[in-house]
């Protein structure tokens, strides 16, 4: 593993001969890397020299004065690496709030990332209903019910008036729904 072109030390302070990036060790959130040579001479009681790079998954940073990542604020998100915490530059719709990061959650009743309610987000999606129905809104899904005086009947919605059907055996008319 190579972290020489990657990760550096302060280009003031840096030598080829230092053999930065000799030894590397990773954990959760730091990258550990030796530089096994570092010598100065206005520095002559430091033999060898270890530096620590904190970094953090995108949507955390390392607030300052602190070493361990936290998650952003609410409306806030970060790249990762040491990136720090940015407001949202996603906009924000109508009946929508910002979820961890920058992801929007819309409000119930509202779908897409638009946050639409049903009766505006299935047609756009391309979404059919049958004849004689309409979109259903502010449900926990997008769906549609037949207009009255029709019936569902699996996917169509049937006249009920023009619709009765009789049992030829014992001459009982069919109600829907029953």
């Amino acid at each position: 593993c190579e972290v020489r072109n990657t990760l550096s030390p302060d280009s003031s302070d840096f030598l080829v001969n230092d053999q930065f990036g000799y030894s590397v060790a990773i954990n959760s959130q730091s990258i550990f890397v030796g530089s096994p040579y570092y010598a100065r001479y206005y520095n002559p009681g430091i033999s060898g020299l270890l530096y620590i790079f904190s970094y953090c998954n995108p949507g955390s940073a390392i607030p300052q004065f602190t070493r361990d990542c936290v998650a952003c604020p609410t409306a806030q998100t970060s790249d990762g690496g040491v990136s720090p915490c940015v407001s949202c530059t996603v906009p924000l719709p109508q009946h929508a709030t910002y979820g961890t990061g920058c992801t929007v959650i819309c409000d119930p009743g509202y779908f897409g990332s638009d946050c639409l309610p049903c009766s505006q987000y299935a047609p756009a999606q391309g979404t059919q209903k049958p004849s004689f129905s309409h979109w259903i809104d502010m449900q926990t899904s997008c769906t549609w019910e037949c207009d009255n005086g029709y019936q569902k009947s699996g996917e169509d919605c049937l006249d009920c008036q023009n619709k009765a059907l009789f049992n030829q055996s014992s001459n009982v008319e069919w109600i829907p729904g029953t």
